[in-house]
């Protein structure tokens, strides 16, 4: 009896470990996006100006709330806007505004399960954001977010009863611009470089916010 019960706490706890491990966010380098050569490189916030710096931490704060302590500057570029219009005068056929500083960031908790999770900031010549892969509202308390584990719980259930294979499976955080939030991927297999994917908010209501077939291409 005793060890039917020790087995079954073991797996218990190895399950849960199973599970959260799936559930951490170990970021690797985001890369850098090319400004025709129009830019330079920025390695410290000191090299902005102080109405940018002023505005970047303002908006950081904002955003972030009590999480913002666990920001660490990364690196980044200040686009030559001028330079760069001079050469891609069509601005009608962008997809998207071009930003004068273009800055990565990082953030670790360790009580989210964040060892790192890449923030890129671009902001306008006058220190505004004009995008960023973070909610706006929301996401600044720790308290906000749902737990881990019963965000992978509910979302193991849900599969079941879709008849998913659930012994492989893949989680993702990312941040849903649509929505404004951020939600954990899940994939389900269906077929080979086919998945079943759906996406539960982290701050909000534990619900399937959104459910669609996705397809990855392996390029050798």
């Amino acid at each position: 009896m005793h060890r039917l019960l020790l087995c079954c706490i073991i797996m218990t706890i190895s399950f849960e470990l199973f599970s959260q491990e799936k559930m951490i966010v170990k970021d690797s380098y985001p890369g850098s996006t090319f400004y025709d050569g129009f830019s330079k490189h920025v390695i410290s916030l000191e090299e902005l100006p102080p109405q940018i710096t002023l505005n970047l931490k303002g908006s950081l704060s904002k955003y972030f709330g009590e999480l913002r302590h666990n920001i660490i500057f990364e690196d980044g570029q200040k686009v030559d806007l001028k330079k760069y219009f001079l050469k891609n005068k069509e601005v009608f056929n962008m997809r998207w505004i071009v930003p004068k500083y273009d800055l990565n960031f990082s953030l670790g908790d360790s009580s989210l399960g964040l060892v790192k999770y890449n923030i890129n900031a671009r902001l306008d010549e006058y220190g505004q954001i004009i995008q960023i892969n973070w909610p706006k509202k929301n996401h600044n308390v720790r308290t906000n977010f749902l737990d881990r584990k019963e965000i992978e719980q509910f979302a193991l259930k849900y599969a079941k009863k879709k008849g998913l294979e659930t012994d492989s499976y893949s989680v993702n955080l990312k941040y849903n611009l649509e929505v404004d939030k951020l939600c954990w991927v899940f994939r389900f297999p269906l077929a080979p470089n086919q998945y079943n994917t759906f996406e539960i908010a982290w701050v909000g209501n534990l619900e399937v916010l959104t459910e669609y077939e996705s397809r990855f291409i392996v390029v050798n």
